[in-house]
């Protein structure tokens, strides 16, 4: 991988990396229909002009001859948008003066797309797909998920709280050219626990346990994964499984 300013680019004659310019609308609304429950929704549209990328495997005798059998470079090479809703629910239910329930649901949906290519004319000669191809398309469109749904419970006995986090992740589509194929990754569901004591008024000691059921991505297509070098593709929850946690924190005065 090279960056603009490096020999291999100014062979290639691709423009110097510049500032990405962005411009951002949101509208947001709060509202409490019932007694303990609030709700909030945003909306959001992010246009990104020249944004900053990586381009697909480009071959040319311009590097070759600089002993680059091939290269990726850092280019701004495409403008994009991106749309999306977030709503996030919460609701208290109070048991007594040291017990209750809080309950929280927070729903994302998003999309990316490319509105726009920059394509060098010092790469005429090559095929566009080199400078940006279907690899890098999906990893900018569909490389997350469009929908991520939680839903937290927390029970509140003082001085203890328990947490159970349900997180859905949405569909993912990678696209493995040059080599591989258009894989779609089934939705996921991963489940969180956590215990949390309250030593003293500052401090709280919690234990946790993140991807409890050990949930995976789907396995990579044969030709996606290098041919069986990475068994998963890193999407959704990750490829680190679940893991156990101890912490402390402390809060100054």
């Amino acid at each position: 991988i090279f960056n603009g300013n490096s020999a291999a680019a100014r062979a290639l004659g691709l423009p110097e990396l510049k500032e990405e310019t962005s411009v951002n609308y949101s509208v947001g609304i709060t509202t409490k229909p019932a007694k303990n429950l609030v709700i909030t929704a945003d909306a959001y549209l992010i246009d990104i002009k020249d944004r900053i990328v990586i381009t697909s495997s480009i071959t040319d005798p311009r590097i070759t001859a600089l002993g680059v059998e091939s290269g990726r470079f850092f280019t701004n090479a495409i403008d994009t948008r991106t749309v999306g809703v977030d709503v996030v629910a919460t609701y208290q239910l109070p048991i007594s003066a040291k017990q209750r329930f809080d309950f929280a649901l927070a729903a994302n949906f998003n999309k990316t797309e490319i509105r726009d290519r920059h394509f060098p004319t010092s790469l005429n000669n090559i095929d566009p797909n080199q400078y940006f191809g279907p690899d890098q398309r999906s990893l900018i469109e569909t490389n997350f998920p469009q929908a991520k749904h939680t839903l937290t419970v927390n029970y509140t006995l003082q001085p203890f709280t328990f947490t159970v986090r349900n997180t859905y992740w949405g569909v993912v589509t990678r696209d493995g050219f040059p080599f591989g194929i258009v894989q779609d990754h089934k939705p996921k569901v991963t489940t969180d626990l956590a215990a949390a004591y309250t030593l003293k008024k500052n401090t709280t000691l919690t234990v946790g346990v993140n991807n409890l059921f050990d949930v995976f991505p789907d396995v990579q297509a044969y030709e996606n994964s290098y041919f069986g070098v990475f068994k998963y593709a890193p999407v959704q929850m990750g490829v680190a499984g679940n893991y156990f946690y101890t912490r402390i924190t402390y809060t100054l005065p």
